[in-house]
């Protein structure tokens, strides 16, 4: 197990973790910059616009991305992706034609008519992101852990580049916003001529027959696990609507930032870890009907190296943050110090996600995000309504997603063991 972690496991984890790292230096670097040329009220439009995006981006693809690792192989694999692709055009347009009729048809809509322009914004991301979201796992069906890495760089550098340049555009409202569409096209782009110039067939050839055969192998997967992703999303993103219901767009804005730069070191070393996690322990569960040992194995250090790592950042953030941002994010760094423990938890768990799509319990991750969202609009509701402090709420919030966290986690151990293939 030592040798299998150490060669294969330690190589590929440390090329995706360098890339993953790079790609959350870049936005990291910005950041007291961003801080100084825009304000806290544009930073929680950009919260909410993004959480629109998330919604529409799993109705539209239908989670037909999260199949790609167990497709049999590299031809059945390039036709679930384009029916991935047919799918999620035909949805969008759909979506787009909803929404912009709902704005002029219902009553309760026309004040948002101001904002229909921001639709084709909303469409169009989630299009470019559907892009980047399938190579990515494309890559990792096919071990290209190199591309993977330099392709999150990519993605990386041009939104920050893009919202960095969109601020100095006078006709453009919120260059945040307009950042994230631009660097979406471009890292888009990049990511079709990849895949073209190696020589896959994903882009011609659409055989109705073979289309309608991975809809009905993959159709769990729209039927569950996007609903399983839905509920993820909306307990990811649900904070943004409470927040702006019963509080205001700039606390929005605070804590919108101290999320964002908490998911950094957390993206840096568990996306990475969890990309190279996936293909090893589908590996083993198909060869050895387990993968419960190399769990346990990378379980260990996690859980010690994790709690001294976000231990120590408990005790300095809430003086980094102004340090570096400037005066008036004093907040964002004492909510942050409050989401620290909330972090921690999802750094261990998540690093080692995955399990429920490789042993097929796909209908136990959707109870487990159900649980989830729940939990966290009830405490985000009884912080924002009977306390009514925004402190308060995001303690709530932290005790909430922690305690679904360790739940994650004990539920991944328990089906990392194939027990029917243990039985035989």
């Amino acid at each position: 197990m030592k040798k299998r972690i150490n060669s294969d496991f330690i190589k590929n984890a440390l090329t995706v973790v360098t890339g993953t790292s790079l790609s959350q230096i870049i936005p990291l670097a910005f950041y007291p910059i961003f801080t100084r040329l825009y304000n806290p009220e544009d930073f929680g439009l950009m919260a909410f616009f993004m959480s629109i995006t998330a919604v529409v981006i799993l109705l539209s693809s239908g989670a037909y991305e999260q199949a790609i690792l167990i497709c049999k192989d590299k031809a059945e694999s390039e036709t679930l992706i384009k029916l991935l692709l047919l799918r999620s055009l035909i949805m969008l347009v759909v979506i787009s034609v909803i929404l912009l009729m709902s704005i002029h048809i219902f009553p309760y809509l026309f004040k948002y008519k101001v904002y229909q322009n921001w639709i084709l914004v909303v469409v169009f991301t989630s299009l470019f992101t559907i892009i980047f979201n399938l190579y990515n796992e494309w890559c990792v069906k096919q071990k290209e852990f190199k591309k993977l890495a330099v392709n999150k760089v990519y993605n990386s550098s041009f939104i920050t580049l893009s919202k960095f340049v969109s601020k100095f555009f006078s006709f453009i409202s919120n260059g945040l916003i307009i950042g994230e569409l631009a660097g979406k096209l471009i890292v888009s782009l990049i990511s079709v001529r990849s895949m073209i110039s190696m020589g896959n067939n994903i882009f011609k050839g659409y055989d109705i027959k073979l289309l309608k055969k991975a809809r009905l192998k993959f159709k769990q997967y729209p039927r569950y696990m996007m609903f399983d992703m839905l509920i993820n999303t909306l307990g990811g993103s649900v904070h943004v609507y409470i927040i702006l219901a019963y509080f205001s767009t700039n606390e929005l804005g605070y804590l919108s930032l101290s999320l964002s730069l908490l998911t950094l070191p957390v993206t840096v070393i568990s996306a990475g870890i969890k990309d190279v996690f996936r293909e090893k322990a589908n590996q083993l569960f198909i060869n050895e009907g387990s993968c419960r040992s190399f769990y346990l194995e990378l379980l260990k250090p996690l859980v010690f190296f994790g709690f001294i790592g976000f231990g120590i950042l408990y005790l300095i953030v809430p003086y980094i943050f102004p340090l570096a941002l400037g005066g008036e994010w004093v907040k964002s760094g004492l909510y942050a110090q409050y989401l620290i423990p909330l972090f921690y938890f999802n750094f261990v768990s998540m690093s080692l996600g995955g399990i429920f799509i490789i042993a097929n319990k796909i209908k136990v991750s959707l109870y487990w995000q159900i649980f989830n969202l729940i939990s966290t609009v009830i405490a985000l509701l009884i912080g924002s309504i009977y306390y009514h402090s925004m402190a308060l709420t995001i303690i709530l919030l932290t005790i909430s997603k922690s305690i679904s966290y360790i739940i994650y986690a004990i539920m991944s151990y328990k089906y990392s063991l194939n027990f029917s293939f243990a039985k035989n």
